[in-house]
């Protein structure tokens, strides 16, 4: 109910999905969509989708699309699988991508923002 109607195209909904990654338009202007997931690891940010959302990142960057950001987020995925993963390394890169961008970000806090994870979903 946000964007245009039947403007949403999702992009690697099977790659990390605790991260949605998506192009849509907003009032006739296009705009990368981020958010997370609540139904998969409860949007925690697993090695995958911070890989996933680093690009999206950096994509929508490069050419120029404001993202539009809807945070639910509760945090990096732990544990002894998410360690071997590298989650962390993997996650301080997305924070870092978003620190880094330069495209006008809007930030809807949608419900929780936990942890070091969640300075992923605030550029400067």
């Amino acid at each position: 109910m946000i964007f245009d109607q039947d403007s949403v195209f999702e992009i690697g909904a099977l790659y990390g999905p605790s991260q949605i990654c998506a192009l849509a338009m907003l009032n006739g202007q296009p705009v990368g969509v981020l958010a997370n997931d609540c139904l998969h690891y409860a949007g925690a940010m697993t090695a995958e989708a911070a890989q996933k959302y680093r690009r999206f990142v950096e994509m929508c960057d490069t050419f120029h699309l404001p993202i539009v950001n809807l945070v639910d987020q509760p945090g990096f995925m732990i544990g002894p699988e998410s360690e071997a993963a590298g989650t962390i390394r993997y996650g301080m890169a997305a924070v870092a991508a978003a620190a880094q961008s330069t495209v006008p970000w809007a930030v809807i806090q949608v419900h929780k923002g936990f942890g070091v994870a969640t300075a992923a979903h605030y550029a400067p």
